[in-house]
């Protein structure tokens, strides 16, 4: 009995044990069991998150589909034709009638001649004659001048003049006196007479002398004097030519003052010519004319020139000179249809017979005339269909019904920016296919199909 309760206080003590390291077991296999649960979970969220980005993708692309068929079906039904399936096309009618071809460019109207009156001596302004846009003939009094200084030389020089006169005189006199005295002499007879006559004639040289001095003396006295008056004179300023006053910046008691070189300013106080006279009989227009249609502008070609300012307005101009050098031309509306920026060329055009009412520096727009036709035989120019060779078509409408065309040769004889004048198997009235060139491509490659098409089928069989 004393054994077994031994054993059993033996075993209580390794029963204890086991029981510990099974809890311990249990806990670790618990704490497995939960990492691989929540692994399982983890891989199911990410499972279902895949899947719905695929089904999001999905619907995604079926949308995309169905808005690319809506869309083709659309345009489908927009391009389809109604009509049996014929395309239709857009014609036009063959005209005959006057054909002009045009550039267009715009500039400025000038006089061809202008003056700029500019006063030689300083001073201050005295009175103002004439005004701006009055008409004036050559030697016309503009306005005067006053300079006192002026004066004063025309006086000294006319005091110097008189005094070089007067010792003139009075050395001719003196040469007289000797030549009466030797006359006198030379008629008594003896030597006393003889003797004075050669002492006078000794006297003689130096009294031509004098005289000669005073000439000289006279002369330039004269010039200054000439001189003086002429500087005077400058006081009354004319006109040099006969034209239109076009400035007049003169004003009363404004100051000139002379420039280093001697010369008079001609700018008044607001920077315009003093004075400013032009021939307005006849004007002329500078314009830049594109490199592209140079070619065709010619001397003496018409042209008509119209005014912003002056509404209505329509006068005829020619052609007169064309640059041989090219110019920048600025892209602005001052270039017209040869306005576009790049190379262009000057041209000046003459307006014979200008209107009062205009003035220099109004704008003008120009339309020189290259080429005109009568009763020309016209087609748009997106009608021609161009074959090479300088071989050209148009696609003509035989069935108005059908709307069945067929190509017929033309000859283009000119053409502007939209017609062209032909010569053919067309007459007016004519219905021919506009975008011909298109057309006739297509034409082309139906039959080069066709052939392709039932070369397909021989083989076939």
């Amino acid at each position: 009995m004393q054994k077994d309760q031994q054993q059993t206080a033996i075993i209580q003590p390794l029963d204890a044990t086991d029981t510990v390291e099974s809890s311990v077991d249990a806990l670790a296999q618990g704490e497995a069991e939960n990492a691989e649960v929540a692994e399982f979970n983890r891989l199911m969220r990410e499972r279902e998150t895949r899947k719905k980005k695929r089904v999001v993708h999905r619907i995604i692309a079926v949308a995309v589909v169905a808005v690319l068929i809506i869309g083709f079906m659309v345009v489908h039904a927009i391009i389809t034709p109604s009509d049996g399936g014929v395309s239709p096309v857009s014609t036009a009618t063959v005209e005959r009638g006057h054909f002009v071809d045009q550039v267009s460019s715009t500039g400025s109207i000038e006089p061809i001649n202008s003056t700029v009156v500019a006063p030689q001596i300083d001073g201050t302004i005295g009175e103002v004659k004439v005004q701006e846009g009055a008409t004036v003939n050559a030697g016309d009094v503009l306005f005067t001048i006053n300079n006192d200084k002026l004066d004063s030389d025309v006086n000294q020089a006319d005091l110097a003049l008189r005094a070089a006169n007067s010792n003139l005189n009075a050395a001719q006199q003196q040469v007289n006196q000797i030549n009466a005295t030797i006359g006198q002499a030379r008629n008594q007879d003896g030597e006393e007479g003889q003797a004075v006559a050669d002492d006078a004639a000794g006297q003689l040289p130096a009294a031509q002398s004098g005289v000669e001095s005073a000439q000289v003396a006279v002369q330039q006295a004269q010039a200054t004097y000439d001189e003086a008056v002429a500087q005077a004179n400058k006081r009354t300023v004319t006109a040099p030519v006969s034209g239109t006053v076009l400035t007049m910046s003169a004003v009363p008691g404004a100051a000139i003052g002379a420039s280093s070189d001697g010369s008079s300013t001609s700018a008044g106080a607001d920077g315009k010519p003093l004075c400013q006279i032009a021939d307005l009989s006849q004007m002329k227009v500078n314009v830049n004319i594109n490199e592209l249609d140079i070619t065709k502008v010619a001397k003496d070609q018409s042209a008509k020139v119209t005014f912003s300012a002056v509404p209505g307005l329509t006068l005829d101009a020619k052609v007169d000179t064309i640059a041989s050098t090219t110019s920048q031309l600025a892209d602005s509306s001052a270039g017209g249809q040869s306005g576009n920026g790049g190379v262009g060329y000057a041209v000046r055009l003459i307006i014979p017979a200008p209107d009062p009412k205009l003035k220099p520096g109004m704008t003008a727009s120009v339309k020189i005339t290259m080429q005109s036709i009568d009763n020309a035989l016209m087609v748009p120019l997106a009608a021609i269909v161009d074959e090479g060779k300088e071989s050209s078509a148009v696609m003509l409408e035989t069935n108005a019904e059908t709307h069945e065309f067929k190509r017929v040769r033309v000859t283009v004889k000119a053409k502007n920016n939209t017609k062209a004048v032909v010569e053919g198997n067309v007459s007016k009235g004519d219905v021919i296919m506009l975008d011909g060139a298109s057309a006739a491509d297509n034409t082309g490659d139906a039959a080069s199909s066709t052939s392709q098409t039932a070369a397909s089928d021989e083989r076939a069989r």
